[in-house]
This record gives structure tokens, C-alpha cells and sequence, in this order.
């Protein structure tokens, strides 16, 4: 879980400005192909080592897809605008994140961990092929082509670096040696990071977006959910889990 959220956070703003440098529909193809080769590997993984790089490989696809996707739908929508395009894109997500922990049990149970995997690969092949006409389109909104190479991978050396970091408190301790020198680290960066971005001429993300409230509104809802579905995948203490454990 851990590979899969890092990789996906610290390549989330590079995927938002790909699309402005090589195509939205582009980065979008991208995503699937390398979501799709991730879950391959993961599903073929003889071992922990090589399915934790799957899923790394994963949360990079998942990366470009997500923002690429929220470009297709506002850069592609018909004259009447956007928004029934992001309703459906937010039904189907909150669809697929509800029935996804339960068609991956039933997977799990009955079949095996890697036909999640490859239900997986399937899906994000399909969605390629439904994607690719998007290539010969007229997109509505033009693109602002930038080259902030610096800016984008100071971004994302920082938000990889926070989320490692969080993911590894629990073997390092909130307050060990490591968890502060990767703070000082960190935060070296994102001092770094603002120094380029406020000289830059299209910063990565611009500050107005920074004080809308509908976007800290639900960067705050999102966080909250996060927590609580990192929550739900934690295992409980107690000898009946690793009873039931070894019956299965």
C-alpha cells in the first residue's frame, strides 16, 4: 500500500502538467499503459520484492490517469459544458472505491489475490482502447506549454518524501533521529520549491487556487476519507485475526 501511495502522490502535479506539455490525451494513454504494465507485474510477482514494484509501477499510471482525466473530461466537453462529464466521473469513482474492497475479497477468497491484478489490467486496457480516439479530437481548451523541470521535481521529491516518511513512523518513531532529519529535509525543499515556483511564469499550482474554498473544502474531505480508509486497512491487535489467519 505503502509503494502505491507514494509513487501516486509524488507524481500527481507532474501528471497534471504532462498534459499541458505532451497532450492531455497523451498522458492519459500513458497512465493506462504504465497502470497496466504495473498490474501485470504485480499479478505475475513470484515474490513480495517484485509485487511492491508493481505497485509502484501502479501508483504512477494511477498518478497521470487521475489528473489527465480531469483535463480530458473539461478540455473534450460538449458546448453545454463540463459538468455532467465530472458527475459522472465522481459517481464512478465513488462507486468503485465502495464495491472495490468487496469484488477484491470476493477475488481473494474465491480465486486468488492476483486475479485482482488482472481483473485490473483489463479494465485499464479497455478504457485504452475507449481513450484513443481522443487522440485525432479537437480539444475545446488550448494547452500552456511550460518547462519547469526544476519545479516539478522539487514537487515531487517533497510530497514523495512526506508520505515515506508517514508510511514509516511506525518503524521509526514520530520523534527518532531519521523522522527528524527527513523533516529538515523537507522542508528545505518546499523553501526551495516556493522560491522557484513564485519566479516561475505557470507555477505548478497557482496560489488563488491555493485560497478557493471549494478546493480546501474538498482537499479537507479528502483527507479526511483517506484517514479513515488507511484506518479500516490497519489489522486489529488480538489473537482471533491471527487465529482466523491460520485457518485460512
Amino acid at each position: 500500500m505503502s509503494a502505491y501511495l507514494v509513487t501516486a502522490a509524488a507524481f500527481a502535479l507532474i501528471g497534471g502538467r504532462m498534459g499541458d506539455v505532451v497532450g492531455r490525451s497523451r498522458t492519459l494513454l500513458i497512465g493506462l499503459a504504465i497502470m497496466t504494465a504495473g498490474s501485470i507485474v504485480a499479478a505475475l510477482a513470484p515474490g513480495t520484492d517484485v509485487l511492491i514494484a508493481g505497485r509502484a509501477v501502479q501508483g504512477v499510471g494511477a498518478a497521470l490517469i487521475m489528473a489527465s482525466s480531469i483535463e480530458v473530461v473539461a478540455a473534450y466537453a460538449p458546448v453545454s459544458g463540463p459538468m455532467k462529464g465530472f458527475r459522472a466521473r465522481g459517481v464512478v469513482y465513488a462507486i468503485g472505491f465502495g464495491i472495490g474492497p468487496l469484488v477484491g475479497g470476493l477475488l481473494t477468497d474465491t480465486l486468488s489475490w492476483r486475479a485482482v491484478f488482472w481483473i485490473e489490467a483489463i479494465g485499464l486496457l479497455a478504457a485504452a482502447v475507449l481513450a484513443r480516439p481522443l487522440l485525432h479530437s479537437t480539444a475545446r481548451l488550448s494547452k500552456s506549454p511550460t518547462r519547469d523541470i526544476l519545479g516539478a521535481g522539487l514537487a515531487a521529491g517533497s510530497v514523495f518524501l512526506v508520505v515515506f516518511g508517514v508510511s514509516r513512523s511506525r518503524t521509526w518513531g514520530w520523534w527518532s533521529g531519521p523522522m527528524a532529519l527527513l523533516t529538515l529535509v523537507v522542508i528545505g525543499l518546499g523553501v526551495w520549491l516556493v522560491k522557484v515556483e513564485s519566479r516561475t511564469q505557470r507555477p505548478l499550482i497557482h496560489r488563488v487556487v491555493l485560497r478557493d474554498p471549494s478546493v480546501i473544502g474538498a482537499n479537507l474531505a479528502t483527507l479526511g476519507a483517506s484517514i479513515g480508509m488507511i484506518g479500516l486497512w490497519r489489522r486489529p491487535r488480538g489473537r482471533r485475526l491471527g487465529t482466523v489467519g491460520r485457518r485460512r
